[in-house]
């Protein structure tokens, strides 16, 4: 029978292969599995523009596959810490194209692409749990079913935040903008992981009806909303979406 990755004689052992170090290594592989990512997360966040971002996360997502499956075929004591590291830079680039991307828009019509992403996440289910049905050392049916389904939902949140990102990034077709008065100022604070601070403030314009919506609300930067009053106008400019979901962005209005 194939050693699991990681095991000697059916226990454990972390990193050194030895019982003095197996436990120790299980909660390295945990703290750097989990921090190195959300490490590398903040650096990105403040110091490079999303595009390239986005483009060191992703090297560092496939390498951590990579080395993952490097670590399986050589029967390397590694493969934990790789596996999770994968997984948590799913996760904080996700949280990192919500917080800098997806929630600074609004979109028309995503049912699609919520469609494509909930394919993507019963699929990921089906798939881990016909492969942990065929392990002899699985838990219990109940233990493997929870995880493929929590897993099949961790990809479902992946799949359909990539696909708004590239939506958003990748669009380049002909837009539509408009003039709309601003009603009111509103302010929201959020909670999230992976940044200095936990939780954040995204703000708002409430605008009237106007020729590209009936009115509403739509998030702003900063500084928009430190220099708008009600009574102002801000431009509202509708994007077809790379992947067919419209969005609208809104901007303050550039004096001709």
């Amino acid at each position: 029978m194939r050693r699991r990755p990681g095991y000697r004689d059916g226990r454990y052992r972390g990193f050194a292969g030895t019982d003095r170090v197996g436990l120790l290594g299980m909660f390295l592989s945990l703290a750097l599995g989990i921090g190195l990512p959300a490490l590398l997360t903040l650096f990105l966040q403040s110091r490079l523009p999303l595009p390239r971002a986005a483009a060191v996360m992703t090297a560092a997502f496939l390498v951590g596959l990579a080395v993952s499956w490097l670590c399986r075929r050589r029967d390397w004591p590694l493969l934990s810490l790789f596996q999770l590291f994968s997984v948590m830079t799913l996760l904080f680039f996700s949280l990192t194209l919500r917080h800098r991307v997806i929630e600074r828009v609004v979109f028309q019509d995503t049912r699609h692409l919520s469609a494509a992403g909930i394919a993507i996440g019963i699929l990921t289910t089906v798939l881990l749990f016909r492969w942990m049905k065929k392990r002899e050392d699985r838990p219990s049916p109940f233990l493997w079913a929870f995880f493929a389904l929590f897993l099949g939902f961790l990809a479902y949140s992946f799949s359909l935040g990539a696909l708004l990102g590239v939506n958003i990034l990748a669009d380049g077709g002909p837009v539509q903008s408009t003039a709309a008065q601003v009603l009111r100022l509103e302010k929201e604070n959020r909670r999230t992981y992976g940044r200095v601070s936990s939780n954040y403030t995204v703000y708002f314009v409430v605008v009237k009806e106007n020729g590209l919506t009936s009115g509403g609300r739509f998030p702003i930067d900063k500084p928009a909303y430190d220099s708008l009053h009600p009574g102002d106008e801000v431009e509202l400019i509708l994007h077809p979406g790379a992947l067919g979901a419209s969005w609208i962005e809104c901007v303050i209005e550039e004096s001709p």
